[in-house]
């Protein structure tokens, strides 16, 4: 119980900013430990590992999972023991090395009988997401099927809501845009910002929904939550999601035509995340990252970073296992992809959409790049090769 109050002082005094005063309370915490002899204990030492996340320390991070693995590998702190894993499998995905981070995804969500609480929940989460962006839906599925069981299980509300949150991640990945454009606008007015110390943050689903079903019903909305996310992640010191939703808010700006913001903001998030080397925080984000990375100037600093990223996007279209694409077409760049095949012209698309031009421009770009074609003679061939369309 007293490892407990520690990491939750330790958590309160990152989030006020004592980033200093939150470290010298982990030494004091493994001084503690190391008082009494003959009993290894590792949550205090583990305490770090929230710290890593939410200060964007990946490496401190993998630092933090080995030591934990390290005092927990021969005792019976199953729960620690798990802890040490899901920091590891969440720095390694982000890494980009999906290999250890299922590996180590795997041993925390099969120890979930023993740790009756969020980080199983969470590996399990990282688990099949790996599946997902390893063109492996039905092991995904599967995945998260057993993860919400066992949410229900624990009667868990929260755990129960987070799970079905991170369902609707998986839909915007899979191109089901419909149902996750509804749980976006339902969940826009009510969705609360919280501390955000794992893997996972509901809140930023929002955007990822509503900036993936392409036309944005109220932008002044979206871009009022995009200013108080972003308020509430500086004032928690949470690089790590600050990160994120830069990303999203360059997107958002691009969308309206703001190329100079949509630009400034994407540096901003690309700055804080070299240090670390993120790589899927930007891949996940889909082809329309892609574009914009592509026409970023980047700083000479940057390009390398830059260029690593833009490696880790699919090379060329690839096949799951039910023959579709592992980056699917939107609902609605399925519309358009109709329409291009019938030969319509940009205006007429969007008299037939009831959408903008430069919308029907935005969903055409992004079906070029992701079926990896240069116009729509290209695009149509290559839909109708792939059999996503007649």
């Amino acid at each position: 119980m007293r490892a407990f109050a520690w990491l939750y002082s330790i958590g309160s005094l990152h989030m006020m900013g004592d980033l200093s005063g939150a470290y010298e309370a982990i030494n004091q915490a493994r001084h503690e430990d190391l008082a009494v002899p003959g009993i290894r204990r590792a949550r205090n030492a583990a305490a770090a590992g929230f710290i890593n996340w939410m200060t964007a320390d990946l490496p401190g991070l993998l630092k933090t999972g080995e030591y934990t693995l390290q005092l927990t590998g021969s005792t019976d702190q199953n729960i620690t023991e798990v802890w040490g894993h899901y920091f590891l499998a969440s720095a390694f995905y982000h890494r980009n090395n999906l290999t250890e981070a299922r590996r180590h995804a795997e041993r925390a969500f099969a120890q979930r009988r023993l740790n009756r609480g969020y980080f199983a929940i969470y590996s399990g989460f990282i688990l099949a997401l790996v599946d997902q962006v390893s063109g492996n839906p039905e092991q995904m599925q599967e995945t998260m099927d057993q993860t919400l069981a066992y949410a229900i299980e624990l009667q868990s509300a929260p755990l129960i809501a987070a799970t079905q949150a991170f369902q609707v991640e998986l839909d915007i990945q899979q191109g089901n845009i419909q149902r996750a454009a509804q749980w976006a606008e339902r969940a826009l007015p009510v969705i609360r910002f919280a501390a955000l110390p794992l893997f996972f943050a509901p809140p930023l689903t929002v955007p990822k929904a509503l900036l993936a079903a392409g036309d944005i019903a109220n932008p002044e909305l979206l871009d009022d939550y995009f200013r108080r996310l972003r308020a509430h992640l500086e004032a928690t010191c949470n690089t790590r999601f600050l990160i994120e939703t830069l990303a999203l808010e360059a997107m958002f700006h691009d969308t309206q035509g703001n190329e100079r913001a949509a630009f400034a903001a994407l540096e901003h998030s690309l700055v804080l995340a070299q240090p670390s080397g993120f790589i899927r925080l930007f891949v996940d984000l889909g082809a329309g990252m892609k574009k914009l990375l592509g026409r970023l100037p980047a700083k000479r600093d940057l390009s390398a970073y830059i260029s690593g990223i833009n490696s880790a996007f699919p090379k060329t279209p690839t096949a799951s296992k039910d023959g579709g694409l592992v980056e699917p077409l939107t609902d609605r760049e399925m519309e358009v992809l109709s329409l291009l095949a019938g030969r319509y012209s940009n205006k007429e698309i969007a008299a037939e959409l009831s959408i903008s031009p430069m919308t029907v421009k935005r969903h055409t770009i992004n079906i070029y790049q992701k079926l990896y074609v240069q116009g729509r003679r290209e695009a149509v061939e290559a839909a109708r090769t792939y059999g996503i369309l007649e």
